[in-house]
């Protein structure tokens, strides 16, 4: 299915806020993953995936999850419909919360991103609440996968 041009344009927008953050040029892993782009270390690894404002749908792939969990600082940004809502969720954050999820189809998590009142929850993963993680871009800079607990206290319930 073709990339729409909305999700073309607001993807590009998020990859030079990104890089800007970082403050060098991301390249991408595989041809074929134009998505999917690393630091010239291999130290960081950022994937954005976009749905349209309407339905907030998303797949990760199990095996794609793995292979971040890899990276010194991984992370997974959810643009929801522009690039001025995205949530930058660190991979291990993301781990954690899907690790009571059963993967479907193609071994892939399908999740729904819910506004509420008080911030983001994926439909699928009621008792987190992502609102720390949106336009979040500095966590890019200083988060790195052993502070997992960050995740953990910063999405439960208060």
């Amino acid at each position: 299915m073709a990339e729409s041009e909305l999700a073309k344009q607001e993807k590009q927008e998020v990859w030079k806020r990104i890089e800007k953050t970082v403050g060098f040029t991301m390249r991408q892993v595989a041809p074929r993953r134009k998505d999917w782009r690393e630091s010239p270390s291999g130290e960081l690894s950022v994937f954005v995936t976009f749905s349209k404002d309407s339905q907030l749908f998303y797949d990760v792939q199990c095996g794609d999850l793995q292979q971040w969990l890899g990276y010194k600082r991984a992370f997974v940004v959810f643009v929801m419909g522009t690039c001025e809502e995205a949530l930058i969720i660190p991979a291990q954050c993301m781990k954690e919360l899907v690790k009571d999820l059963t993967p479907k189809g193609r071994e892939e998590y399908k999740l729904h991103i819910i506004r509420t009142g008080t911030g983001y929850k994926f439909r699928e993963v009621p008792g987190h609440n992502l609102k720390p993680f949106l336009n979040n871009y500095g966590l890019l800079r200083n988060y790195y996968s052993t502070t997992v607990n960050f995740c953990v206290t910063t999405t439960r319930p208060q």
